[in-house]
């Protein structure tokens, strides 16, 4: 029987089950699984240590590996940490220690968690645990594929483009992105921090589970915030959510629009909930996606020199053409142009404002996580240490949507503006059987609110994922 977070807590609590016999359960499922899917790339030996007085209760936590753990290898998924071993944790992981956590192991990751899959020279490649022929998604992968297989009770993993929503997405899991600034992410960029640099904005740190209620506990855990409130109880009218029109800016593919349509008819019919269609009044996604690509660009290119920056520039011409809302925004941004980067910051307060007043209106606001489902495998068509393109494309609406386009549009205006996320599974894909989630993104430091709205949407939606058996692994 495979128990949620939440109930292992309760258990060992009680005690009815021991830190010791939990983490060996977990182990012995790694063993188990991971031969076949390789979530994890380093696992504790034995039990280590845990605040036994923390609300976690020795509960198994697995780290995706960017992120620092004292005496654990970190390689990021790059050659060149290869033999990395950080002295110091990450602030996230002393946090989740003094909650009570006892850490697992560290999970895959692209190389330098720079892909929207999950595989490296270092490591290999992780596989969905649904069919593993499908990627995880990336770049917190391994982690939505430790929580989904059930190895682990939840993932502390990254987002600076959509790295915990994709994978959440693909893999059937939930996530949670915090306000901006919220968790702190020191101890998770190991070269950003080695060169003495800073990635304002963008990046945040946040947990994967199995469902909404693990997610509000490892919420607690992280924040020291009090028991969410349920939404029913929160409120004393109805819940308030807008979901996004269709558009010409976001062909979705069948079972893209199948998985919101399906949200929609659940929720417009249930009593308390109001669902509109809408969109914040003047937002502009063309200049959302234009600030948070000369942004990105100009903060990660302060990392290289002058030569380096112009042959990146060289390289990626093909790149550019192909993606036109985040590869050539980010190409920009790597001119170090400060006018350029002033703007882009300026544009990121103006539509801050934006959703800010829109969620004055609405308790939440629904989207896909992206414009395809979860894909087979894709072999990069040019690799060189970290950085990866794409020729790809996909078929979407008799359109060819390139490979980043495609995974990018509808997650980095939410890392550009610093809004919470949560992703949910809604239904499952009809030709493969894989998961798709959608996002589900709140007003700036109102993650408990959120949470409490998105677990009214998982009890109305009655979409049951339990973590999938051996037996069940698709070859």
């Amino acid at each position: 029987m495979n128990l949620s977070a939440e109930e292992t807590v309760a258990q060992l609590r009680r005690g009815d089950i021991n830190s010791e016999q939990i983490l060996q359960k977990q182990l012995s499922k790694i063993s188990e699984f991971n031969p076949d899917l390789n979530a994890f790339v380093h696992v504790v030996e034995s039990k280590e240590s845990h605040n036994p007085s923390g609300l976690l209760h020795g509960l198994p936590v697995s780290i995706k590996d960017q992120i620092h753990v004292a005496g654990m290898p970190c390689t990021s998924g790059f050659e060149g940490l290869a033999d990395f071993v950080p002295e110091n944790d990450a602030k996230i992981v002393t946090d989740l220690k003094a909650a009570g956590a006892q850490i697992l192991g560290k999970t895959n990751l692209p190389p330098l968690a720079m892909d929207f899959q999950t595989y490296n020279k270092v490591h290999g490649r992780t596989n969905n645990p649904w069919d593993q022929s499908y990627t995880t998604g990336g770049s917190s992968g391994g982690g939505a594929c430790a929580v989904a297989s059930g190895m682990s009770f939840a993932e502390i993993g990254t987002d600076l483009a959509g790295s915990l929503r994709i994978p959440a997405s693909y893999c059937g899991v939930c996530s949670l992105m915090p306000t901006v600034d919220t968790l702190s992410t020191r101890g998770t960029m190991t070269l950003v921090e080695q060169s003495n640099h800073t990635i304002e904005y963008l990046p945040r740190v946040g947990p994967i589970t199995r469902n909404i209620g693990d997610l509000r506990l490892m919420w607690e855990a992280l924040s020291g915030s009090d028991r969410c409130l349920q939404a029913k109880d929160r409120v004393n009218k109805s819940i308030r959510l807008a979901v996004l029109p269709p558009s010409s800016e976001f062909p979705l593919h069948s079972q893209i629009e199948a998985s919101i349509k399906h949200c929609s008819d659940v929720l417009s019919s249930t009593d308390g909930i109001q669902l509109t269609p809408a969109v914040p009044e003047g937002f502009d996604w063309h200049q959302a996606w234009q600030a948070y690509g000369v942004i990105q660009g100009y903060q990660f290119s302060a990392l290289a020199n002058p030569v380096q920056r112009l042959l990146g520039r060289l390289m990626s011409r093909a790149a550019v053409r192909r993606s036109p809302t985040f590869i050539k925004p980010i190409q920009q941004g790597n001119r170090r142009k400060k006018i350029w980067y002033q703007q882009a910051i300026q544009t990121r307060s103006q539509i801050i404002g934006q959703l800010d007043e829109f969620f004055k209106h609405y308790d939440a606001w629904i989207l896909p996580v992206t414009l395809v489902p979860a894909f087979q495998h894709v072999q990069a068509s040019f690799e060189t240490d970290f950085v990866r393109d794409y020729d790809h494309s996909f078929d979407v609406m008799g359109q060819k949507l390139n490979y980043f386009e495609a995974l990018t549009r509808l997650t980095t205006p939410f890392n550009l503006t610093g809004h919470p996320v949560v992703t949910l599974p809604v239904i499952k894909d009809n030709n493969t059987g894989i998961p798709i989630g959608v996002q589900i993104v709140g007003k700036r430091n109102g993650e408990t609110a959120l949470l409490a709205v998105a677990e009214e949407i998982e009890r109305c939606l009655g979409l049951n994922l339990y973590p999938l058996s051996s037996g069940e692994f698709s070859q």
